[in-house]
């Protein structure tokens, strides 16, 4: 049996359009099938309202719709009849709320927001790269060994003194950490100099005797034209997660299912999370499965068993949806594991972020192999399969792509030409081509595996840190950034970089996308930090996390369409 090189979904491609079809209907949508609209202008006291987010709330269904402005105005289309409260999300303004009572059919126009700005606020300082971070030998080696993970915008929020900055590093190459038994540098390439050196350039540069400051950003203008017909649709987290605190809401990877539903992990939860967005009723919508480990990635089998990756056990989870029975596998090295994927033979791999690994759960013996990466401590991150049934991991610490042959048991590496890169999520496209994300480049790149070849793309803002890559069906290529605030939509016909504002708050993170049967892209939601989010000299957190609210958000970048249709 065939499958498409990015997810075992599509497998059943054409069972995920009829199941979608069935779904939305194939009906035009709009005043004749109960949907309305509401329209109105935007305007404010200071600045000029370009491409300003635009949030509808529907109150009954604990669903927000968002959409940019155009020359001021905006249009929120193919609401059902709720009553909405309509506001402007912008860090720098202040909004009112309109409560609008929407009727079927009704089409309700010059619902109008007028915005104040905020005072401005005492911010952080904020300094260019190399004034925060001095070139230096050092630097070269904080940024091979510890970037991909970390970033640019990362150690400069810290303060510790040398004792401080030797106890974090020696905590990631000794452990504990996440939970799992295996620590990133297990088996470090750092020699004792090389310790020495980070530890020192550390101290020197961020210790309590400095002052916190931040990274500065390029510029950001929004592509009012480009943005004017995306619309965001933001379903509530479950209602009744286990936990009693605000973060369970954290929503990670997502996995779309043939029928349209879509899978969730939930690490801070430690729980599954199952959502039918055809379904109106908050409390129907949501099914949660308490499974344990922290539940990071997810995937779905041909049988509909679902798998996550445990990022606090170390384990490799297995859920029975039909009966909520669950399994937790435990794998040759408890590191922690971040993504899983379906082979085209439906054998479950795994990526061991702790202890450098990658594993297969094997179809039809539901026994584990692992093999441990040549180069030590590359971090596997992001997993992908191909047509052929290779496998591909991202390996960020070590700066390269990798492939996994499953008949050979051979690795092929990759490094990445710009060093470092921190290669972290990948994907593949229809034609068999590799791309992946360089979070410490600050740019994506693409594999051709018959040649090896590796062509780089930059980002035009010059500090977005990709974490995701990922292609759609007609291999057009997207990344999420939590700098910029954005998911970012890359043309490859045209080379042209779309980024699109997040609906969520400042720093937000996105960490994976999937794409859906119709070409629309799905994602979860963490909070993230914004300038006052800091870490204390111990390394806790502290200050504020911004407007925090789980999410799973589904991303039409053209609007609603012949193609890609509301759900309800």
């Amino acid at each position: 049996m065939a499958t498409s090189p990015k997810r075992m979904n599509d497998v059943f491609a054409s069972l995920a359009v009829i199941s979608l079809l069935t779904i939305t209907g194939t009906v035009s949508r709009g005043q004749g099938s109960g949907h309305g609209s509401i329209s109105g202008t935007v305007t404010a006291n200071q600045g000029t309202v370009r491409a300003f987010r635009v949030k509808a709330r529907d109150v009954a269904h604990g669903v927000t719709y968002m959409v940019y402005t155009k020359s001021g105005r905006y249009k929120v289309p193919e609401l059902v009849p709720s009553t909405y409260e309509v506001r402007v999300f912008e860090d720098a303004y202040e909004s009112p709320v309109q409560t609008v009572d929407l009727s079927g059919g009704e089409n309700k126009g010059n619902v109008d927001v007028s915005l104040k700005m905020k005072p401005p606020r005492q911010g952080l300082p904020a300094e260019d790269f190399d004034t925060l971070y001095p070139p230096s030998p050092a630097r070269t080696l904080l940024m091979m060994a510890c970037f991909g993970c970390h970033g640019r915008d990362s150690f400069n929020r810290i303060q510790r003194n040398e004792a401080g900055w030797r106890f974090g590093l020696n905590r990631m190459i000794n452990g504990p950490f996440l939970g799992g038994n295996s620590p990133i540098l297990q088996r470090s390439r750092l020699t004792a100099a090389d310790k020495d050196m980070l530890v020192k350039y550390l101290a020197a540069n961020f210790n309590p005797d400095r002052p916190i400051r931040i990274l500065k950003l390029d510029d950001f203008q929004r592509d009012e034209n480009a943005l004017a017909d995306a619309i965001f649709v933001e379903y509530d987290a479950p209602p009744n997660l286990p936990g009693a605190r605000t973060p369970q809401a954290t929503l990670h990877d997502p996995y779309v299912v043939p029928d349209g539903t879509v899978w969730y992990g939930m690490p801070s939860s430690s729980a599954m999370a199952h959502l039918a967005p055809t379904e109106l009723d908050p409390v129907k919508r949501w099914k949660v499965f308490p499974v344990g480990g922290g539940a990071h990635g997810a995937t779905v089998d041909r049988e509909g068993r679902v798998y996550w990756a445990e990022i606090g056990g170390g384990r490799l989870g297995e859920l029975d949806p039909k009966t909520g029975k669950s399994e937790r596998h435990t794998t040759p090295t408890l590191g922690e594991l971040l993504q899983v994927i379906v082979d085209k033979d439906d054998n479950v791999w795994y990526a061991g972020y702790g202890g450098s690994t990658i594993g297969k759960l094997d179809a039809e013996t539901r026994q584990i192999s692992q093999w441990a990466t040549p180069t030590v401590d590359v971090a596997p991150y992001g997993l992908a399969s191909d047509q052929k049934g290779n496998i591909w991991v991202a390996g960020p610490a070590a700066n390269m792509a990798i492939k996994f042959d499953p008949v050979t048991e051979t690795f092929t590496e990759y490094k990445t030409p710009t060093q470092p890169s921190g290669v972290r999520r990948i994907g593949v496209d229809s034609k068999g081509i590799v791309w992946f994300s360089e979070y410490t480049a600050s740019q994506f790149g693409s594999l051709d595996p018959a040649t090896g070849k590796i062509t780089e793309y930059k980002f035009p803002l010059r500090y977005t840190h990709p974490y995701e890559t990922w292609p759609d069906n007609d291999d057009h290529v997207y990344s999420t950034d939590s700098y910029y605030n954005s998911i970012i939509q890359f043309d490859r016909k045209t080379s042209k970089f779309t980024y699109y504002p997040y609906p969520q708050g400042p720093r937000w993170a996105v960490p994976k996308i999937e794409i859906d049967a119709d070409n629309t892209v799905w994602f979860g939601s963490r909070p993230g930090c914004g300038d006052n989010c800091l870490k204390s000299p111990g390394g806790g957190a502290t200050g504020e996390i911004h407007n925090y609210h789980g999410e799973a958000v589904h991303f039409y970048p053209h609007g609603y369409t012949d193609t890609q249709k509301p759900r309800f």
